[in-house]
């Protein structure tokens, strides 16, 4: 299964979400901020990023358009 990121900086989101995915067998890793979700993809081989669109350091589309540009094989979503 693929390793998915996890970026919410709210934490009944994230944990529902995880448990979500988690659920149906795909490894995921969360994070609160769009920094630390740049530091994990230069650390860890993650195959797709689902990042909210409003978070406190970065937006989620800021997040989305550095992965693009570093990382262009991960799948991004923003999500609201």
């Amino acid at each position: 299964m693929a390793d998915i990121l996890i970026v919410d900086d709210h934490p009944s989101e994230r944990e529902r979400i995880l448990w979500l995915l988690g659920s149906t067998g795909y490894q995921c890793h969360t994070v609160n901020r769009g920094q630390d979700a740049m530091e994990m993809l230069e650390t860890r081989p993650i195959d797709a990023v689902l990042t909210e669109l409003m978070l406190r350091d970065l937006s989620g589309l800021q997040v989305v358009e550095r992965i693009r540009e570093r990382y262009p094989k991960v799948a991004t979503v923003l999500i609201t």
